[in-house]
C-alpha cells in the first residue's frame, strides 16, 4: 500500500474553455538542470527527494523530458500543448503512456490514465477540479488541481495533484486504506 501511495506522489479529448490564461506554458519542468526538491510527510518522519531534468529531446512535436532522482526513481514524460504524459518510470517503459494532465484543462474533464501492471493498478481515473492557488514551502502557485482514483488489489487510493505552469507538480495529497501522505515542493531551481 505504501508503494502505491508513493507512486501517486511521484506521480500526466476535447474540453470546454481552458481554465488558465497561460496557453503556452508547459506544466512540467523542461530545461536541462531544472531541479525540484520535494518534502514528503507520511507515516514516518518527513523525508525529501530531488528530481533534476537530465535530458530534453524533441519528437513528434513534443518535448520528451527525462528526469533523474535522488531518493526516488526518475521518469520520462511527453510534454506538449495536449498535456503531460508519463511514458517511463524508474527506467521501466509503461505499456501505454499515462496522461497525468490533459490540456486545455476544464473543470469536470475526466479521462482514464490507464492501468499500470508494474504498480498493480488496474484502473486510474483523473478528473480536473479547477484552478486553485496553492501554497507550499517553495511559494504560492496558481495550479490546476486533478483528482485521481487508483484501483488496485488492496483497494482504492485517491490523490489530489496540483500542476503549476513551468514547474509541474507542486503538491500531492494521497489517501489509502490506513495511510495519508503529502508531497510538497520545497524548492525549485531553474536550469540554464
Amino acid at each position: 500500500m505504501r508503494l502505491l501511495i508513493a507512486s501517486c506522489l511521484i506521480a500526466p479529448v476535447a474540453f470546454a474553455a481552458p481554465l488558465s490564461k497561460v496557453k503556452s506554458a508547459p506544466y512540467y519542468p523542461t530545461r536541462v538542470g531544472d531541479t525540484l526538491v520535494y518534502e514528503v510527510t507520511d507515516v514516518g518522519p518527513p523525508w525529501e527527494f530531488t528530481l533534476t531534468v537530465d535530458q530534453v529531446e524533441i519528437a513528434g512535436g513534443a518535448l520528451i523530458v527525462t528526469t533523474v532522482g535522488k531518493n526516488r526513481p526518475g521518469s520520462t514524460v511527453r510534454v506538449s500543448g495536449a498535456g503531460v504524459s508519463r511514458t517511463a518510470f524508474g527506467g521501466r517503459a509503461l505499456a501505454k503512456p499515462a496522461d497525468v494532465l490533459r490540456l486545455p484543462a476544464s473543470a469536470g474533464a475526466t479521462w482514464e490514465a490507464g492501468p499500470d501492471p508494474g504498480l498493480m493498478v488496474t484502473r486510474h481515473v483523473c478528473t480536473v477540479i479547477g484552478e486553485e492557488d496553492v501554497t507550499v514551502p517553495a511559494g504560492t502557485y496558481r495550479a490546476v488541481r486533478v483528482d485521481e482514483t487508483l484501483t488496485h488489489a488492496n483497494g482504492v487510493t485517491t490523490a489530489s495533484v496540483w500542476h503549476a505552469p513551468n514547474v509541474g507538480v507542486v503538491k500531492v495529497v494521497s489517501k489509502g486504506q490506513n495511510l495519508t501522505a503529502t508531497k510538497e515542493l520545497k524548492s525549485f531551481k531553474p536550469g540554464k
